[in-house]
């Protein structure tokens, strides 16, 4: 007799015919087209941070040289807004960043995911470095660990744009400090507090972003659709 639990057990998925196949096959060419993509997007978004950062970078480095002394509360003035404009730049182009790694790691577990399914309904000999790969089930939405998991940039390209843009605000924030002649000592302070303020607030977003967009990005195989597919070819 046909029961229920039987339909939802796909711990050995009988084999796919040739349409199915073809299906699954298309499917998984678009994911890896979508997963190089991104990938490239993200190395593009960093590279265009860099050129941007550099461009104003070196701008205030031509404006402190050519200054005068009596011109030198105003280079550093220039610099607080110029370090600011860097940090909210940094900023935007870190939300895009971690955009793109949250669609990157989902299009990589949708590749795994057919990869895994097609290679169980095939029933072949594979080497023993498959057998762990086989067995173990990836999940689209990430579950957080502990309080440490919320403090972690979620890429190495994002790590790099949130600590250079915390960098930025947080020395505009120490200047300005400095030119309205606060305590030194507050200055210091104040500097560090606002670098990793900016720094784990970044992080944070990007994370939380990440289990947000995963619970709405439809990527989650539906193997019941599948077998349906089996068997509407197979009649």
């Amino acid at each position: 007799m046909d029961t229920g639990n039987e339909q939802k057990d796909f711990s050995t998925p009988p084999e796919l015919n040739d349409g199915s196949r073809d299906v699954l096959l298309k499917e998984l060419d678009i994911l890896k087209d979508l997963f190089s993509e991104t990938d490239n997007r993200i190395e593009g978004l960093f590279n265009s941070y860099l050129t941007f950062l550099t461009a104003v970078v070196g701008g205030i480095a031509i404006l402190s040289q050519i200054a005068r002394l009596d011109n030198l509360q105003f280079v550093q003035s220039l610099s607080v807004v110029l370090l600011l404009f860097i940090a909210l730049v940094g900023m935007m182009y870190s939300v895009s960043i971690a955009h793109r790694y949250a669609d990157f790691y989902r299009y990589a577990i949708g590749v795994d995911e057919l990869r895994r399914y097609l290679l169980s309904t095939h029933h072949i000999p594979l080497p023993k470095i498959y057998d762990e790969f086989k067995t173990t089930e990836q999940s689209l939405q990430e579950v957080p660990g502990n309080f440490t998991y919320w403090l972690k940039s979620v890429g190495t390209y994002h790590m790099f744009t949130v600590g250079l843009d915390s960098i930025a605000f947080a020395i505009s924030v120490g200047l300005f400090l400095w030119i309205r002649q606060f305590n030194p000592v507050l200055v210091v302070l104040v500097t560090i507090l606002a670098f990793w303020i900016t720094f784990l607030a970044q992080n944070y977003y990007a994370r939380s972003n990440g289990l947000l967009r995963s619970s709405r990005l439809n990527l989650l195989l539906n193997v019941n659709r599948i077998n349906f597919i089996n068997k509407k070819e197979s009649q």
